[in-house]
């Protein structure tokens, strides 16, 4: 499935290929799902995200147009996988994955994904250095 995340985080913009990781803050509190960057759009322009972001997202015309007024960070993606276990806050606070509560994208290490991915059995994904 084609999906776009808009957001204002001030982290270096992920790269195309990077994998991403899903994290219900509103009522699950956990990882859910993964997806593949397929690119990375940084615009301010409604006129030029919309088209872009039109069959990706659920966002209406006047959500991008208030976000769209200042610099947006636009990830286009392919949702890969949904967990069937959602790997929950506690775990990834436990183990060190995450330092705090999750509110903004960010990064984890090459480490904290292999510590998910063999603790979860998460299966038919290549990751590589």
């Amino acid at each position: 499935m084609k999906q776009a995340y808009l957001c204002h985080a001030k982290l270096k913009s992920p790269c195309s290929g990077d994998i991403v990781m899903f994290y219900r803050s509103h009522d699950t509190k956990a990882i859910t799902t993964l997806g593949v960057i397929e690119s990375v759009h940084h615009l301010d322009d409604v006129d030029k995200i919309v088209p872009l972001v039109s069959k990706r997202t659920v966002y209406s015309f006047d959500d991008i147009s208030v976000m769209s007024g200042k610099m947006t960070k636009i990830i286009l993606f392919r949702s890969a996988i949904h967990l069937e276990q959602p790997i929950p806050y506690g775990w990834l606070n436990d183990e060190g994955v995450i330092n705090g509560q999750i509110q903004t994208i960010r990064s984890i290490s090459d480490d904290s994904f292999r510590k998910i991915m063999d603790e979860w059995g998460i299966k038919n994904c290549i990751y590589a250095d």
